[in-house]
């Protein structure tokens, strides 16, 4: 709760309507959080205007709509994250516990890491962090704060497109950089990140099951990709046959080396450039959505990115990137007094590699749809849940998986895993 003065009438007055899903008025609470930022920021007799903050197809769980905090030639653009309070999906899926653990590690776990990087003096420090000013987790009207990006000159890129080098070198760099601090956390301050762990167990498991079906209800469209290659075929078989025994070998706690993203797909990432209408190599990158954050291995938040955004060159020349990521990760713990060939040698990335290769192609199988959808197709998670129908059903409807485009880019991912004998 937030016991704070309301805004005055003639800010409400000038809340309007934007766009799709794109609520009509603040709620009391979220009206008082509105006025406490601007508070902060040296506003007095301000208006808000409100917009759509994504479009359909960019955002599957909630609203997210952007505030604007207007006073003469002053402004102060926010994006308010709203959980979804359909009560069919609540049933359903996670909702409380998603907003629950972004909060936490927005709150919790991100300053640690800032604080950490700055103390050790790390060599390759990191910033791809939103500001986050706060959020709610009251029940049915969960919301987070953050300064909106986008007003700072982030881009999203287009989610259907694979990206280029310049990009995924980027990201790669970046989780490098993220995933050494747990590295650093866990030498340094090992207490704090023992209580870290303990609050970032993966909540979605209880849903493994229900999703496990629903994909393997969906390989035969895999096989469509592949058709012909009698090779692939059988490799895939062999995923499809052993899924339950592939997600137990990597659900291992031996496996959970540091605190990862979980979600590192285009839409969670937006980039800066000097010049956005000549240059497309970025100059910094921003990671957003942290909801389904967990202690786990690396290589998935590299399998996860480079399966859902590299074209074909990209996932062949995979261990090159493989190398970039490692060399920044050994310059920071080494810079940190760590030795990474006795944490984390080298081999050791590859088998992880490896094995969860096998983890995100499965993952792939239902995800790659999510990014291939036109906006006109998309569906939040709210609408697939529409009359009592199982999230999991109305989730990856087949008619998307009839794509040509679809067909190509889950059948880059099998060449590369044929190709270097990983299935």
């Amino acid at each position: 709760m937030y016991h704070l003065k309301s805004l005055s009438l003639n800010v409400l007055c000038n809340i309007r309507k934007y766009i799709w899903n794109c609520p009509k008025m603040l709620t009391q609470k979220q009206t008082n959080f509105v006025n406490k930022v601007a508070a902060e920021y040296g506003f007095n007799k301000f208006k808000l205007k409100i917009e759509a903050g994504s479009k359909k197809g960019d955002n599957y769980l909630g609203i997210i709509f952007s505030v604007k905090i207007l006073e003469g030639d002053r402004q102060k653009s926010l994006i308010i994250k709203c959980a979804d309070k359909n009560e069919e999906l609540r049933k359903q899926f996670p909702v409380t516990k998603c907003y629950q653990r972004e909060a936490f590690i927005y709150k919790e776990v991100i300053p640690a890491f800032l604080s950490i990087q700055n103390d050790v003096d790390l060599p390759h420090p990191t910033r791809a962090f939103a500001k986050f000013h706060g959020a709610c987790l009251d029940d049915k009207e969960e919301f987070l704060v953050f300064d909106n990006m986008k007003a700072e000159g982030f881009l999203l890129k287009d989610r259907k497109l694979t990206m280029n080098h310049d990009h995924i070198e980027m990201i790669i760099k970046e989780l490098a950089k993220i995933h050494s601090l747990s590295f650093v956390l866990k030498h340094h301050r090992p207490e704090q990140y023992a209580q870290f762990s303990e609050n970032l167990n993966d909540y979605l498991k209880d849903f493994f099951g229900s999703w496990v079906e629903q994909m393997k209800k969906r390989f035969s469209y895999v096989y469509s990709a592949v058709k012909e290659n009698d090779e692939a075929i059988n490799a895939l078989k062999g995923i499809e046959q052993n899924v339950e025994v592939i997600f137990k070998e990597v659900s291992e706690d031996n496996l959970n080396l540091v605190i990862i993203h979980g979600d590192s797909w285009c839409n969670n990432l937006l980039f800066k450039y000097e010049d956005a209408l000549k240059s497309e190599k970025p100059t910094t990158c921003c990671f957003l959505d942290w909801q389904i954050s967990k202690i786990g291995s690396p290589a998935y938040d590299l399998c996860y990115f480079l399966f859902l955004s590299g074209s074909k060159d990209i996932l062949e020349n995979h261990k090159k990137y493989l190398s970039i990521y490692y060399k920044i990760l050994g310059e920071n713990l080494n810079s940190a007094g760590i030795n990474i060939n006795e944490i984390f040698p080298y081999d050791l990335l590859e088998a992880h590699w490896k094995m969860f290769c096998k983890v995100v192609f499965f993952v792939a199988v239902g995800n790659m749809d999510f990014l291939l959808r036109d906006e006109s197709e998309a569906k939040t998670l709210s609408e697939m849940v529409e009359g009592g129908r199982l999230l999991f059903d109305d989730m990856y409807q087949d008619h998307q998986y009839r794509s040509e485009l679809y067909y190509k880019r889950m059948a880059d991912i099998v060449s590369m895993l044929l190709k270097y004998k990983y299935i």
